[in-house]
């Protein structure tokens, strides 16, 4: 034999067998290639539509529940839905909070007018009972 048939193990020691590498040009395929001119086609409407009558001839076969585990996917919404529930009390507390010391500011008669005109053009209402007359500064 010639050193081009034993070049990878002129120098190698032992008797053992070197696997070569097949390659892949010589080997039959395992899937079917597409028949449909379509998919082959330039034209991007018609490849579309080819894709689109795949997917619903396919249909059946594809369901996010083989990827992921359903149990999975109903934890990770309810724990989004938990996070932003929980985002939202805590604004509310924040505004409320806010809002219980703004009331404890005491108003001065033309504040209170002005106040009261900013609610009536903002269509909000006070909970806060009739002033007495009195002259008392009250709490708004």
């Amino acid at each position: 034999m010639s050193y081009v048939n034993k070049r990878q193990r002129v120098f190698s020691e032992g008797s053992g067998t070197v696997l070569v590498p097949t390659r892949s040009e010589a080997r039959m395929k395992r899937y079917p290639s597409s028949t449909d001119l379509r998919a082959w086609c330039d034209i991007v409407e018609e490849r579309r539509q080819h894709i689109l009558e795949y997917a619903a001839k396919n249909k059946q076969g594809i369901c996010l529940e083989k990827l992921i585990p359903m149990d999975v996917l109903v934890n990770t919404m309810v724990y989004n839905k938990n996070v932003e529930l929980l985002e939202l009390e805590r604004q509310v507390q924040y505004l409320e909070d806010s809002l219980a010391l703004f009331k404890k500011i005491n108003l001065t008669a033309k504040q209170k007018v002005q106040l009261d005109t900013l609610l009536k053009e903002n269509n909000l209402e006070t909970n806060e009972p009739a002033d007495d007359d009195n002259g008392s500064n009250c709490t708004i």
